[in-house]
């Protein structure tokens, strides 16, 4: 059966969220924080669950497969304390892109696109120039979320050696 989880953008009570004006669903990165709405990210429910279907898996003596789809790195950049952005990447570790504009003819999916990518002042224009210190943000935010990912992957492997499978088992 599928583990299909509903995808949390950012919320109330998330670090980085503008409280004065509320305005915390276009968000493009924010931490979960104590106070948040939603205290929890995407991926701890999908880890949750899927550790327990290893862990079924490997009992049922049967051939098995079990596959962990995460939510990140995409889009909004939502991640748990310990994995801000600014904390993970600070001061000028991050720079801001050598080439800002978009490449001549890119497709509208590639960058900044009124589908709800990144919403920003330049928003809807493909060609439009997200200006540099929020460039930096949603790449400090990005790396963050990259990390976030690669440490859940890095759960998921981990139970893989407790159960004794990672020999046997093919992950990609």
């Amino acid at each position: 059966p599928s583990n299909q989880t509903k995808w949390h953008r950012c919320t109330k009570g998330d670090v980085g969220v503008d409280e004065i004006t509320e305005d915390y669903l276009n968000k493009n990165f924010c931490g979960i924080s104590k106070e948040s709405a939603i205290p929890y990210a995407d991926e701890d429910l999908i880890l949750l669950e899927g550790l327990k279907r290893l862990e079924l898996a490997k009992a049922s003596g049967k051939p098995w497969f079990v596959g962990f789809g995460l939510h990140r790195p995409h889009w909004p950049y939502r991640t748990p304390p310990g994995f801000y952005g600014h904390e993970l990447y600070p001061g000028d570790v991050v720079k801001a892109p050598m080439h800002p504009q978009a490449v001549e003819n890119t497709p509208s999916m590639a960058g900044n696109w009124a589908g709800g990518d990144i919403v920003d002042p330049a928003r809807g224009c493909p060609t439009c120039l997200v200006p540099g210190g929020r460039a930096i943000e949603y790449r400090r935010w990005y790396y963050a979320a990259v990390t976030w990912s690669d440490h859940v992957l890095g759960e998921v492997l981990a139970k893989l050696d407790e159960l004794n499978e990672t020999q046997r088992t093919i992950t990609a």
